[in-house]
């Protein structure tokens, strides 16, 4: 009340002083003069000078203290009043109802009908273009301008009471503008694009103000302001628009072509400056900023600055203005290019911006929004503006739900306004402050999600009864447009993730993408995609040895040296989180670090602060090992996410991997060229040896090796077509008892028996001629090839192993040379 008492005090001017001189002097002849006559004119007199000032400031007093403050949007809510001793308590019951989640389309519903009780949404009557009625319009159009051009006819200045008859002349010659029975401003466009009764009367009023403007404003930027001017100036480059195109501009689309056909006037001359504050009944009220002079630029700075002047009232125009004095950076301060990008830093930004504005239109000295977590029974501070100083509690972000209440809007779900706080109930009911702040105003809503509270928005002030049914109205607002929010994100994060998925997935797959890739390069390339997805000090990949035959560590990283390196360590399975997670096959999440608990290895360094994450690398049907994490700070669940879809990559290529060398160790015939493979040839090449001992057959080993040459780019392709061609000239000299076989990509072996070294020389000699004369065709290339040959035979007391070494001995000799043939002796 104290504030409203000095805003009636405001109330009173300069010009109230003679109604209250008035009234003492009449009150002064009525005490302190004897005779009747004059006592009855002096209470007379101050009868009237009280009169006077009632109508001086009942206008006044009625805006300042009947209407606070203008509201659009009248709100109606239930409200239960309680009163203890901790204050007094106003609670909305159903606020739910209003700006809950479900009642966004009934209030789109209930305001189309709104809107079209109130005539906003009637369909336009048509109207032929070749009618009787558009000829009457464009007539009734021709004589309003000739009427209005006849009657105000002056050059000089017009005062306030010449002013207001040129406006009741053009409001009684607007009425005349009829149409039998029908309004005049109930006619609009047809479906075809033809001139309405209203918009051609618009558009009339349109073009005589622009035909005005380009008299009378064209030193715009220059001009100087005078007495009845306005106290706003623009300072800000000007804009010279030609006066061919303000018509055009300025007429709504559609509507020239049909004035112009009116035979409007279209001279300067020929309409007077009085006209200029003419306004038309019929046309609707613009508020315009006038740039009255050419705009200061600051380079260096890049501001726009409005300056101010006193506030002046032009009685000829009917209203008053209201100056302002800021810069465009206070309200265009933030650098688009630099906003948050990330899904959650970006819903942070925009709800500090909400907070700013309840901030800047409520009286609130603190605006929070909290976040409601019902599995852990907590609230959770995610953004607030105070200016409470060091009594309110920043550095604290959960806050257990109990009796305050923050807790209690967000357990009931209905908004609640405290008023006349007692300074010994403030802790209790507020939360966010450590020592008493001198609160005796609060307020709080929740926000709806899904049909459940996921928030409270509060505000709480220093002033009495500072918040109302049209303060909980305006919040409400405000909470469906985070409830809003809150759901766009939440998409957003959810796509936001999946990108980030997907660029772990492909990076990992760009490092594995070689098709000779080995369980080791896949468990590099694991940790070298799960480090870019968390921060970490110890990031590492546990898997099976098979000839160590135990579960060793094959890949680590750690960002402090100083720390034991456990890089293929052998892991404990019992007694370790690592060693839990290769046996349950399940996730770690993030245990925080324990004394007494290994995490990796029994004999590593204890420390005290520290989260460690496992993800099982793990197939449909088998766990390969597992990805661990040492951070600082706890791993959040989508990045948990993102690792686990890492460790199901990681753990299907390595089950490829081991199937594809069981299904090669246990197969006895090469896939591609259909001989023998390394493991079949050497069991075959060990019974040739034993049957030639036995026997006494001499028994020839010769290695063909395809020479390797700079021109010939030897890709997997090429390589096969290469190996295909030789081994048809090979197949061509050898017998079906001689053993063929494969022993890697580019070399062929074949157990030539009954044959001694000459023979098997000769042989050899045969098919090196025969390849390096043919000519192949690679790719469209025509291309020659040489192969290199080592010969051993094998003796009493060889075995496959020796005989095979002899045999790569002469090899390397005959590659050294290219294209030769060399025998060991």
């Amino acid at each position: 009340m104290k504030n409203r008492l000095n805003e009636v005090r405001k109330t009173l001017t300069p010009n109230d002083a003679i109604a209250i001189v008035v009234i003492i002097l009449g009150l002064l002849i009525a005490l302190f003069i004897d005779e009747m006559a004059i006592r009855l004119i002096g209470i007379c007199i101050a009868v009237l000078g009280a009169v006077a000032l009632f109508m001086l400031i009942s206008q006044r007093l009625s805006d300042m203290v009947m209407s606070p403050r203008p509201v659009s949007q009248q709100t109606k809510f239930q409200t239960t009043v309680k009163q203890d001793n901790t204050g007094k308590r106003l609670i909305f019951d159903d606020f739910a109802s209003s700006f809950g989640t479900d009642a966004s389309e009934q209030e789109m519903i209930a305001a189309r009908e709104m809107r079209e009780e109130e005539g906003f949404l009637k369909r336009p009557s048509p109207l032929p273009q070749d009618s009787k009625l558009q000829k009457k319009i464009q007539g009734k159009l021709k004589d309003l301008k000739n009427e209005v051009s006849g009657k105000n006819h002056k050059k000089s200045e017009p005062s306030k009471k010449d002013g207001g008859a040129i406006q009741k002349n053009t409001t009684s010659i607007a009425k005349k503008l009829s149409f039998g029975d029908e309004d005049v401003t109930s006619v609009t466009l047809s479906d075809d694009g033809t001139l309405s009764k209203e918009e051609a009367i618009r558009n009339a009023a349109l073009k005589e103000q622009s035909l005005k403007d380009i008299s009378t404003k064209k030193t715009i930027g220059t001009q100087q302001l005078g007495d009845d001017s306005s106290g706003m100036r623009i300072v800000g480059k000007k804009k010279v628009v030609p006066e061919n195109e303000i018509a055009a501009i300025t007429a709504p689309p559609g509507i020239i072509p049909q004035v112009e056909n009116a035979e409007m006037p279209t001279e300067t001359s020929s309409l007077p400056q009085e006209t200029s504050n003419v306004e038309s009944p019929v046309e609707e009220k613009i508020a315009t900023v006038e740039i009255d002079q050419p705009v200061k630029e600051d380079i260096s700075a890049g501001e726009v600055v409005v300056e101010m002047q006193d506030t002046l009232e032009d009685s000829s125009q009917g209203h008053r203005r209201t100056p302002i004095s800021t810069t465009i950076t206070e309200i265009f301060n933030e650098d688009i290019d630099h906003a948050p990008t990330e899904p959650r830093k970006e819903f942070d930004h925009l709800l500090s911006r909400v907070l700013m504005v309840i901030r800047s239109v409520a009286s609130a000295r603190t605006a929070a929004f909290f976040w409601v977590n019902p599995d852990k029974h907590e609230l959770v501070m995610e953004s607030y503006i105070s200016d409470a100083g060091e009594v309110f509690s920043a550095s604290r972000r959960k806050y257990p739900i109990s009796n305050d209440v923050v807790s209690q809007i967000a357990t009931h779900g209905r908004p609640e306004i405290l008023t006349e706080i007692q300074p010994s109930a403030e802790l209790d009911l507020l939360p966010y402050y450590t020592a008493s702040a001198g609160t005796l105003s609060f307020v709080g809503v929740p926000v709806f999600f899904n049909n459940s509270v996921v928030g409270v928005l509060c505000a709480d002030s220093t002033e009495i009864d500072a918040y109302d049914s049209i303060t909980v109205g305006f919040l409400g607002h405000f909470t469906k447009l985070i409830s809003g929010l809150v759901q766009s994100y939440t998409g957003k994060y959810d796509l936001f993730q999946s990108a980030r998925t997907l660029e772990a997935i492909n990076h990992f797959r760009s490092l594995v993408a070689n098709p000779h890739c080995r369980v080791q390069d896949i468990c590099s390339a694991l940790v070298e995609s799960a480090s870019r997805i968390s921060e970490y000090f110890t990031l590492g990949v546990c898997n099976f040895d098979e000839q160590r035959g135990g579960w060793h560590i094959c890949d680590i990283r750690m960002t402090d040296t100083s720390v034991i390196n456990f890089n293929g360590a052998l892991i404990p399975l019992e007694g370790t989180l690592l060693g839990q997670t290769i046996l349950t096959g399940q996730t770690n999440p993030g245990t925080q670090f324990q004394p007494g608990i290994a995490r990796i290895h029994p004999h590593e360094q204890v420390l005290e602060n520290g989260y460690f994450v496992a993800v099982p690398l793990k197939s449909a049907s088998h766990n390969y090992g597992a990805l661990f994490i040492e951070a600082a700070s706890p791993v959040t669940a989508q990045d948990v996410s993102v690792l686990e879809t890492l460790g199901e990559h990681a753990g299907t290529m390595i089950e490829q991997i081991r199937f594809a060398d069981m299904l090669q160790s246990h197969s006895l015939v090469d896939d591609s060229t259909g001989i023998l493979n390394q493991s079949a040839f050497f069991n075959r090449l060990n019974e040739e040896i034993a049957r030639a001992c036995d026997f006494e057959i001499p028994l020839t080993l010769c290695l063909i090796h395809i020479d390797k040459y700079s021109s010939i780019d030897m890709s997997t392709d090429t390589t096969e077509i290469i190996i295909h061609h030789v081994l048809g000239l090979v197949q061509k000299y050898t017998h079906p008892y001689d053993v063929l076989g494969r022993l890697d990509a580019t070399t062929l072996s074949v157990g030539i028996s009954g044959s001694k070294t000459q023979q098997a020389q000769i042989w050899a000699e045969r098919i090196r001629k025969e390849t390096a004369s043919s000519v192949m065709d690679i790719h469209g290339k025509r291309v020659t090839i040489t192969i290199s040959v080592g010969i051993a035979e094998a003796a009493k007391n060889d075995t496959v192993d020796s005989l095979i070494q002899n045999a790569h001995k002469v090899l390397q000799l005959s590659q050294q040379k290219t294209n030769a043939v060399t025998v060991f002796a």
